[in-house]
């Protein structure tokens, strides 16, 4: 059976910032940080760590499949020149990486690609993903991009409804 995909798009000049940042939920959020992977680095253990998260997160994804390798995510995700850890936000809690929000970067076209958000299980629920967006969205206008990009499976209606809230719309 084929998966059937939505592609969204999203105008980041006309993205009311302010109209999400009123969404999110300061007291919830306090016990969390939200740091770039370039802040924290990207040595191997970064990697691992980026990995890991990526590989827990993404089991809730529909019909994803297997995931890769570390070595296979290394080589496909991280070594390429898209890859850009200024636009990979990460949620930790006590230190332990507890969510993410990446996009890889198509500058050279004026826009990003929201690849993937987020959380580990027991932390969701808490309007992390939400903050995680709208901070790598922050993220993404900052360095530049005029438009941010994402494909989603149709199955997977809570990323769909949360990119929609947030003003993405369809290609």
């Amino acid at each position: 059976m084929a998966i059937e995909w939505i592609e969204l798009g999203l105008d980041l000049q006309a993205f009311d910032e302010r109209a999400a940042a009123e969404r999110l939920r300061p007291k919830a959020l306090e016990s969390f940080t939200l740091v770039t992977l370039e802040q924290l680095g990207l040595g191997t253990e970064q990697q691992q760590h980026l990995f890991e998260l990526n590989r827990e997160c993404a089991r809730d994804i529909p019909d994803r499949g297997r995931f890769h390798t570390f070595r296979q995510y290394v080589t496909e995700r991280i070594d390429t020149p898209t890859f850009d850890p200024r636009a990979i936000v990460i949620a930790l809690y006590d230190g332990e990486w507890v969510g993410m929000a990446a996009a890889s970067s198509h500058l050279d076209d004026g826009f990003m690609h929201d690849e993937m958000t987020g959380v580990l299980r027991a932390f969701r629920g808490r309007g992390l993903a939400l903050a995680l967006k709208v901070a790598n969205i922050r993220r993404m206008r900052m360095l530049g991009a005029t438009s941010v990009r994402t494909r989603q499976n149709a199955a997977n209606t809570a990323a769909i409804a949360l990119n929609r809230s947030l003003g993405y719309v369809d290609r």
